[in-house]
Protein backbone atom coordinates (compact mmCIF):
# COMPACT_ATOMS: atom_id res chain seq x y z
CA UNK A 1 0.00 0.00 0.00
CA UNK A 2 1.31 3.59 -0.74
CA UNK A 3 1.69 6.18 1.21
CA UNK A 4 0.28 9.43 0.89
CA UNK A 5 3.38 11.65 -0.14
CA UNK A 6 3.32 15.01 2.50
CA UNK A 7 4.39 18.07 0.02
CA UNK A 8 6.55 20.24 1.56
CA UNK A 9 5.37 24.21 1.07
CA UNK A 10 7.95 26.27 0.65
CA UNK A 11 7.79 29.23 2.92
CA UNK A 12 9.98 32.31 3.92
CA UNK A 13 11.84 32.06 7.58
CA UNK A 14 12.01 34.63 9.39
CA UNK A 15 15.62 35.40 8.81
CA UNK A 16 14.57 36.17 5.17
CA UNK A 17 11.71 38.62 6.51
CA UNK A 18 13.39 40.35 8.87
CA UNK A 19 16.79 40.72 6.21
CA UNK A 20 13.81 42.15 3.21
CA UNK A 21 12.21 44.78 5.94
CA UNK A 22 15.68 45.69 6.73
CA UNK A 23 16.96 46.39 3.11
CA UNK A 24 12.84 48.36 2.62
CA UNK A 25 14.15 50.27 5.60
CA UNK A 26 16.84 51.42 4.06
CA UNK A 27 15.62 52.26 0.74
CA UNK A 28 13.19 54.41 1.72
CA UNK A 29 15.57 56.34 4.21
CA UNK A 30 17.54 57.22 1.05
CA UNK A 31 14.41 58.06 -0.66
CA UNK A 32 13.00 60.22 2.17
CA UNK A 33 16.87 62.18 2.63
CA UNK A 34 17.23 62.42 -1.04
CA UNK A 35 13.87 63.90 -1.62
CA UNK A 36 14.33 66.51 1.40
CA UNK A 37 17.64 67.52 -0.08
CA UNK A 38 16.14 68.16 -3.60
CA UNK A 39 13.22 69.99 -2.30
CA UNK A 40 16.16 72.44 0.37
CA UNK A 41 18.06 72.51 -3.10
CA UNK A 42 14.74 74.03 -4.41
CA UNK A 43 13.65 76.30 -2.45
CA UNK A 44 17.66 77.24 -2.31
CA UNK A 45 17.54 78.18 -5.76
CA UNK A 46 14.23 80.25 -5.44
CA UNK A 47 15.60 82.47 -2.65
CA UNK A 48 18.64 83.11 -5.23
CA UNK A 49 16.52 84.04 -8.20
CA UNK A 50 13.78 85.96 -5.49
CA UNK A 51 17.00 87.84 -4.36
CA UNK A 52 18.48 89.04 -7.42
CA UNK A 53 15.03 89.84 -9.05
CA UNK A 54 14.44 91.73 -6.19
CA UNK A 55 17.61 93.75 -6.51
CA UNK A 56 17.20 94.58 -9.81
CA UNK A 57 13.78 96.54 -8.89
CA UNK A 58 15.84 97.94 -6.06
CA UNK A 59 18.11 99.58 -8.54
CA UNK A 60 15.38 100.62 -10.79
CA UNK A 61 13.39 101.94 -7.29
CA UNK A 62 16.58 103.97 -7.13
CA UNK A 63 16.96 104.93 -10.29
CA UNK A 64 13.86 106.73 -10.19
CA UNK A 65 13.73 107.37 -6.51
CA UNK A 66 17.37 108.86 -5.82
CA UNK A 67 17.47 106.59 -2.86
CA UNK A 68 16.67 102.62 -1.50
CA UNK A 69 13.71 102.21 0.31
CA UNK A 70 14.57 102.77 4.16
CA UNK A 71 10.76 102.59 6.05
CA UNK A 72 7.27 102.42 6.08
CA UNK A 73 5.73 105.49 5.12
CA UNK A 74 3.31 105.23 8.31
CA UNK A 75 5.82 104.19 10.54
CA UNK A 76 7.76 107.14 10.69
CA UNK A 77 10.92 105.02 11.33
CA UNK A 78 13.28 103.71 8.57
CA UNK A 79 13.11 100.04 9.61
CA UNK A 80 15.96 99.36 6.74
CA UNK A 81 17.85 101.66 8.29
CA UNK A 82 17.93 99.61 11.97
CA UNK A 83 18.24 96.15 10.50
CA UNK A 84 22.07 95.04 11.32
CA UNK A 85 22.73 92.49 8.37
CA UNK A 86 25.64 90.66 10.18
CA UNK A 87 23.70 89.52 13.65
CA UNK A 88 20.61 87.21 13.18
CA UNK A 89 17.94 90.00 14.24
CA UNK A 90 14.41 89.34 15.45
CA UNK A 91 11.76 88.33 13.76
CA UNK A 92 9.98 91.87 14.22
CA UNK A 93 12.97 93.57 12.75
CA UNK A 94 13.11 91.46 9.50
CA UNK A 95 9.49 91.60 9.38
CA UNK A 96 9.29 95.38 9.30
CA UNK A 97 12.17 96.14 6.95
CA UNK A 98 10.80 93.39 4.95
CA UNK A 99 6.90 95.23 4.44
CA UNK A 100 9.33 98.61 3.60
CA UNK A 101 10.84 96.90 0.74
CA UNK A 102 7.40 95.18 -0.20
CA UNK A 103 5.48 98.54 0.17
CA UNK A 104 8.05 100.60 -1.51
CA UNK A 105 8.37 98.20 -4.56
CA UNK A 106 4.92 97.41 -5.36
CA UNK A 107 3.39 100.54 -4.89
CA UNK A 108 0.88 99.08 -1.74
CA UNK A 109 2.01 101.28 0.65
CA UNK A 110 -1.30 100.47 2.78
CA UNK A 111 -0.48 96.87 2.31
CA UNK A 112 -4.03 95.44 1.30
CA UNK A 113 -2.63 94.13 -1.64
CA UNK A 114 -3.32 96.66 -4.11
CA UNK A 115 -1.64 98.86 -5.98
CA UNK A 116 -1.90 102.70 -4.95
CA UNK A 117 -3.46 105.69 -7.26
CA UNK A 118 -0.51 107.15 -8.81
CA UNK A 119 2.18 104.53 -7.46
CA UNK A 120 4.65 103.08 -9.72
CA UNK A 121 5.02 99.11 -9.54
CA UNK A 122 8.55 97.64 -9.36
CA UNK A 123 8.30 94.19 -8.48
CA UNK A 124 4.99 92.09 -9.09
CA UNK A 125 5.07 89.50 -5.83
CA UNK A 126 3.91 86.24 -6.40
CA UNK A 127 1.07 85.34 -3.67
CA UNK A 128 3.94 82.47 -2.38
CA UNK A 129 6.39 85.20 -1.11
CA UNK A 130 3.53 86.97 1.02
CA UNK A 131 2.87 86.10 4.68
CA UNK A 132 -0.36 85.29 5.13
CA UNK A 133 -0.42 83.35 1.92
CA UNK A 134 -3.02 82.89 -0.81
CA UNK A 135 -4.15 86.21 -2.95
CA UNK A 136 -7.32 86.16 -0.62
CA UNK A 137 -6.08 87.47 2.72
CA UNK A 138 -6.29 91.27 3.37
CA UNK A 139 -3.36 92.13 4.39
CA UNK A 140 0.10 91.87 4.05
CA UNK A 141 2.18 90.93 7.24
CA UNK A 142 5.78 90.29 5.90
CA UNK A 143 7.72 89.63 2.24
CA UNK A 144 8.61 85.96 3.22
CA UNK A 145 11.34 83.32 1.85
CA UNK A 146 10.66 80.04 0.83
CA UNK A 147 10.91 78.50 3.81
CA UNK A 148 8.38 81.55 4.94
CA UNK A 149 10.80 83.47 7.06
CA UNK A 150 10.74 87.18 6.15
CA UNK A 151 13.47 88.48 4.09
CA UNK A 152 16.02 90.94 5.65
CA UNK A 153 16.51 94.13 3.93
CA UNK A 154 19.20 96.83 5.49
CA UNK A 155 19.71 99.91 4.30
CA UNK A 156 22.58 100.61 7.48
CA UNK A 157 25.37 100.86 5.26
CA UNK A 158 24.69 103.04 2.80
CA UNK A 159 22.68 105.13 5.37
CA UNK A 160 26.30 105.74 7.13
CA UNK A 161 28.15 106.34 3.57
CA UNK A 162 26.42 108.79 3.22
CA UNK A 163 27.05 110.35 6.14
CA UNK A 164 30.51 110.24 5.20
CA UNK A 165 31.08 107.55 7.69
CA UNK A 166 31.83 104.06 7.08
CA UNK A 167 30.05 101.60 9.64
CA UNK A 168 31.37 98.17 9.13
CA UNK A 169 27.64 96.66 10.30
CA UNK A 170 26.76 96.36 6.57
CA UNK A 171 28.43 94.36 3.47
CA UNK A 172 27.54 96.59 0.80
CA UNK A 173 27.65 100.19 0.09
CA UNK A 174 24.20 99.68 -1.56
CA UNK A 175 22.03 97.81 0.24
CA UNK A 176 22.33 94.14 1.97
CA UNK A 177 18.91 91.63 0.88
CA UNK A 178 19.74 87.68 2.39
CA UNK A 179 17.34 84.90 3.24
CA UNK A 180 18.44 83.17 6.34
CA UNK A 181 17.38 79.89 4.42
CA UNK A 182 15.07 78.58 7.78
CA UNK A 183 18.49 78.14 9.37
CA UNK A 184 17.98 78.93 12.66
CA UNK A 185 21.41 79.22 14.23
CA UNK A 186 21.76 82.87 12.56
CA UNK A 187 24.65 81.60 11.04
CA UNK A 188 25.32 83.37 8.37
CA UNK A 189 27.13 80.99 6.16
CA UNK A 190 24.26 79.20 5.49
CA UNK A 191 22.09 82.46 4.01
CA UNK A 192 21.13 83.27 0.73
CA UNK A 193 22.73 86.48 0.30
CA UNK A 194 23.16 89.22 -2.57
CA UNK A 195 27.02 89.63 -0.88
Amino acid sequence: MLRPTVSSKSAFTLIELLTVMTVIAILAGLVLSGYRYAQDQGARKRAEAEIQALSVALESYKADNGDYPRGLVDSGVNEADTLDPRAAGSAAGYQKASLALYAALSGDGNRDRTTDAGSKVYFEFKASMLLPRGASASTVDALVDPWTSPYGYSTMYSKDLQDGKADPRGFNPTFDLWSTAGDKSGNPEKWVTNW
